[in-house]
């Protein structure tokens, strides 16, 4: 067995002393691992950044096995987003969700196309990348199915004032519906239902927490894991930010 794919690194991890099981997130098959070998051959180290884009090589006697992988670098991700801690947490809270939720060998065009944009989104505006990366949440809620209804009340069916989400449901509340027990509902940022990018760091935060309660809820739960720590990082930085904002 021999195929070739473009993919983006999610994760290494030792075997033995000279070589790794590498995860990538591959164009056409999905989540997918592979030994690689010779790990200390120069550059390598480098190639194998989590975010990094990568053409691979895959070879197997079987298709069911692990495999090995040889690799050649077509973008470093990793080095466009380095200096800059926002989008260092960005890259990695993708990395890791991809890695720790997605089944393996299974193709979700729509998460590899929102990945590819997002690491190739050169942009000095945090509100842009951030916004981006809710709707790559949202659309991973979607792909494995708990996808959020943000398009009608779950009461009345309308579309207008819709300001809540229920936590139980995942589906979108009204204003009139919701006044009485708002404590017990999500605030629903309205630039989720409109589907642009916000340039409002408070919503932006909403965003983060919305999407974030139902990730844990319907996939992390499962696992017996909480949502990855640079993925909470990033939620207290825009946070610290939103906070900042306020006071100035």
């Amino acid at each position: 067995m021999n195929w070739t794919d473009d993919a983006f690194v999610l994760s290494s991890k030792r075997y033995g002393e000279s070589a790794l099981i590498l995860s990538l997130l591959t164009k056409k098959r999905g989540k997918h691992s592979g030994f690689l070998r010779s790990i200390n051959k120069k550059n390598m180290r480098s190639i194998i950044q989590p975010g990094n884009l990568v053409r691979v090589n895959w070879r197997s006697r079987i298709e069911e096995s692990l495999g090995t992988y040889n690799l050649e670098l077509i973008e470093s991700s990793s080095s466009n987003f380095l200096y800059h801690p926002i989008n260092l947490l960005t890259l990695s809270s993708i990395c890791s969700i991809c890695n720790e939720i997605l089944p393996e060998r299974e193709a979700f065009p729509t998460i590899y196309n929102d990945v590819y944009n997002l690491f190739t989104l050169f942009s000095n505006y945090k509100e842009v990348l951030i916004s981006k990366y809710i709707f790559f949440e949202l659309e991973m809620l979607s792909v494995l199915g708990f996808g959020l209804d943000l398009s009608s009340c779950v009461v009345t069916g309308k579309k207008e004032n819709l300001v809540w989400i229920s936590p139980k449901t995942g589906k979108a509340v009204s204003y009139d519906i919701g006044v009485d027990y708002s404590n017990k509902l999500l605030p629903l940022p309205s630039f989720l239902i409109e589907k642009k990018y916000s340039s409002d760091i408070g919503e932006i935060y909403k965003g983060l927490i919305l999407t974030g309660y139902f990730l844990k809820k319907f996939l992390y739960k499962e696992l017996g894991k909480d949502l990855p720590l640079n993925r909470m990082r990033l939620a207290d930085k825009i946070e610290k930010i939103k906070n900042y904002d306020k006071k100035n």
